[in-house]
């Protein structure tokens, strides 16, 4: 910890320097998000294990528009909220720049720390010099052969506007979205394994472990005798329509006894031949302990939380970055990445067998410790 000797003629009258009696220096560190759950819940769970350090203080910053904060953070940390108006909500980094810029001539941060989509959020912010901590996941920072979502967006529609509010600024304009993965130190949400097949990283670059956050709960009653489950919990991203033959096809490869649906569109799962059991929601842990398992539509933290748990994952992309993180599963041999125009290519001679072992040999060598080895990165930036 890091502490200041109390000044002589304080209020404390019986003050005696001799017996080295300290006041507490306290560090304030921004944690900045963008308003997609997965990223305010990542950035919490790593809060969470800064929170007992008496030194530190911690304050979200997130855009005024999510609700997640509500979900996730509630009380436990101070939240800063920045307006973006409605009709920039698809293009909302000038205003969310201008807020947090505003924010930071008001309160001095000792540490930035940020998760979210920064070609979105952080690419025409003019950063104050305190150090910088970047949380993402390594295959959108330029390690993977294949451009990102954020790198064609970038590329093909807002590269003049967000070059035009830097060069305002006197920041220097981008070339590529990949500029934007940068920082004191970046830490990546993924699997170490991952290394051997992505391309090198830069040394302040590191693998972590992933982190997730997960709403608990009890188990629904229907679920307690039941295991040998297939899981389909697509995310708020995951708007593939799936084909029930699909569906049918994977249970049977996989000889899962139960299919069952957690998310927003459970009512128009209920009642369909090929889902048993459809819900709103679900303490996804413990329903992953009970899988053979998971269609995902390819979001990091849903993969990855499924792979720490020892469940093989089908992914069915939405967008370019799941299937990116798809085709990385396929080669690490623990999934695979569905072709939304021939969805059951893939699954002639599938080996469900040898994903599940391989997803279980991930899960035994990974001590789900992430958010903590983020922690003490962060710790040594004060």
């Amino acid at each position: 910890m890091n502490y200041r000797p109390l000044r002589q003629g304080s209020d404390n009258n019986s003050v005696d320097m001799r017996n080295h009696k300290a006041e507490l220096i306290i560090k304030t560190i921004a944690f900045i998000s963008g308003p997609a759950l997965g990223h305010i819940g990542r950035l919490y769970e790593v809060a969470k294990q800064l929170k007992n350090h008496g030194d530190i203080k911690i304050e979200f910053i997130i855009p005024g528009f999510s609700g997640s904060a509500d979900k996730v953070i509630k009380s436990n940390f101070k939240i800063h909220r920045i307006a973006v108006q409605p009709e920039n909500r698809t293009q909302p980094f000038e205003d969310f720049a201008n807020g947090l810029e505003a924010l930071f001539t008001q309160k001095t941060f000792d540490l930035i720390v940020h998760d979210g989509c920064p070609v979105r959020w952080m690419s025409a912010v003019k950063f104050p010099t305190c150090p910088r901590v970047m949380i993402t996941n390594a295959f959108l920072t330029g390690a993977y052969n294949g451009t990102t979502f954020q790198n064609d967006w970038f590329e093909n529609t807002v590269r003049e506007p967000i070059n035009d509010i830097r060069i305002s600024k006197g920041l220097k304009p981008l070339t590529s979205a990949y500029e934007l993965y940068q920082a004191d130190k970046v830490l990546l949400a993924d699997f170490e394994q991952l290394k051997p097949i992505l391309n090198p990283v830069p040394d302040n670059h590191y693998f972590c472990g992933p982190v997730s956050w997960t709403m608990t709960g009890a188990l629904p009653a229907e679920l307690e005798d039941r295991n040998g489950l297939m899981l389909i919990s697509m995310g708020s991203t995951g708007k593939r329509v799936i084909d029930g033959d699909f569906i049918e096809t994977i249970k049977q490869a996989s000889g899962a006894a139960n299919v069952v649906y957690a998310g927003k569109k459970a009512d128009e799962f209920r009642g369909k031949d090929y889902i048993d059991l459809a819900f709103d929601w679900l303490p996804l842990d413990e329903v992953l302990d009970r899988s053979k398992i998971t269609l995902s539509q390819g979001g990091s933290g849903s993969t990855y939380q499924a792979l720490s748990r020892g469940v093989p994952v089908i992914i069915f992309p939405t967008h370019r970055n799941q299937e990116i993180l798809g085709l990385l599963m396929e080669e690490l041999g623990v999934g695979f990445c569905v072709d939304p125009d021939n969805p059951l290519e893939k699954l002639n001679g599938l080996d469900i067998n040898r994903l599940s072992d391989n997803a279980k040999g991930i899960a035994q060598i990974n001590n789900n410790h992430g958010a903590k080895i983020m922690a003490d990165h962060i710790l040594a930036m004060l």
